[in-house]
């Protein structure tokens, strides 16, 4: 018996789905799998995803690693692109970020997140994305501010 996790099972089947779909229009498609549990692994060749497709990334720590050591996998496989990454549906967009900073043409989609998690997950991507666009954030709030000090200041 193998108990699996409600998330890992919508991610599996997010990323069944994707490769399914990008299979049928494009031979050739290779799925990179991030695996942080080998059953994760398992469960997407018992499936039918052909093991040739599967590439395993097990030397990352955090989503950019994964995106970093994937596209040198891919590079080393003379696979171009363009790439799917499936993830948790609300860390889509930060993980689309992260794909052009690594240098990976794609798209991120996300597999379906149950809805206690979401609220949490939502918040910490949001100030993952601030953080990694610090001084950006920090202009934009301090610039309309200087005129508003410069006439308190002539105020005084």
């Amino acid at each position: 018996m193998v108990i699996i996790a409600a998330v890992v099972v919508l991610l599996i089947s997010g990323i069944i789905s994707v490769w399914r779909d990008l299979r049928r229009l494009r031979p050739g498609v290779y799925l990179g799998a991030a695996v942080v549990l080998v059953v994760l692994l398992v469960i997407v060749l018992v499936v039918g995803v052909d093991a040739i497709d599967v590439v395993l990334e097990d030397s990352s720590t955090d989503t950019e690693e994964n995106l970093t050591y994937s596209a040198r996998l891919l590079a080393e496989r003379g696979i171009r692109g363009p790439v799917a990454v499936v993830t948790s549906d609300y860390q889509a967009f930060r993980a689309a970020t992260l794909m052009r900073n690594a240098g990976i043409d794609g798209f991120s989609t996300g597999a379906h997140t149950a809805s206690h998690f979401f609220p949490n997950a939502q918040n910490r991507e949001f100030i993952a994305i601030l953080r990694e666009h610090l001084w950006l954030d920090v202009g934009i709030v301090v610039v309309p501010v200087v005129p508003w000090i410069a006439g308190l200041i002539q105020a005084l």
